[in-house]
């Protein structure tokens, strides 16, 4: 019987700032529900915890910054076909310009 959330299964779902404590337990439930993840976090070396018993055709580390939104979509969806959603976990702010 699996585990994976039918809803969920299948998702892409970008999760930004993974290196925080927040965003790395938010990527790891997503990878468990069946999602593709995309985990971006200014810092590279703060990613690779979520790498831990993962399979990396569901997962995508990218160190990127809000300045660099293009660039990590493109990059989602050159890997996964699409981006389903956009996650920042705890409700830190996100700026968007123009």
């Amino acid at each position: 019987m699996s585990t994976e959330n039918r809803d969920s299964a299948g998702r892409v779902v970008v999760v930004l700032d993974a290196g925080t404590t927040e965003g790395y337990r938010t990527a790891r439930a997503l990878l468990a529900d069946g999602c593709r993840v995309v985990a971006t976090d200014r810092h590279a070396a703060a990613l690779v915890r979520i790498l831990h018993d993962q399979s990396a055709d569901r997962l995508l580390l990218l160190a990127a910054d809000d300045s660099q939104r293009n660039l990590v979509l493109a990059k989602a969806k050159a890997r996964f076909g699409r981006v389903d959603s956009v996650i920042r976990p705890a409700a830190l702010p996100l700026v968007l310009s123009a």
